[in-house]
């Protein structure tokens, strides 16, 4: 069994912080593409001059990493509590890494490990 960092470090923060985000971006007054962006390009972009390969991170562009994220943000739900801190987060419909599904239907695919670890040169 692949262990994720959220069995390795059980806290809500580590298994449903994004979708935490995203809920909390639905409000009115919140920019839900200002919140997109700092979980995704904002990461990649600060990290570029010390990992190259994180110029591929965070952008939807032809030759870029493929990992995307399809989600209700009507529906979308941080899970998650102390109690049962790796329960996943609801309204993830799919998720893609490197064109291969994870999830798929809202169901992890448990066999697929498509991702691959990135290292400083």
């Amino acid at each position: 069994m692949r262990r994720t960092l959220a069995s390795r470090c059980p806290t809500r923060s580590a298994s449903s912080n994004h979708s935490r985000i995203v809920r909390v971006a639905l409000f009115p007054n919140q920019d839900r593409a200002t919140a997109l962006r700092k979980m995704t390009l904002m990461p990649a972009q600060r990290l570029e001059s010390y990992v190259p390969q994180m110029a591929n991170k965070g952008r939807l562009r032809v030759g870029a990493d493929a990992d995307i994220t399809v989600f209700d943000p009507a529906t979308v739900i941080d899970n998650a509590t102390f109690e049962a801190p790796t329960e996943p987060s609801g309204g993830i419909e799919h998720v893609i890494v490197s064109g291969t599904f994870v999830v798929r239907d809202a169901e992890l695919i448990a066999d697929a490990l498509p991702g691959q670890a990135i290292h400083r040169d």
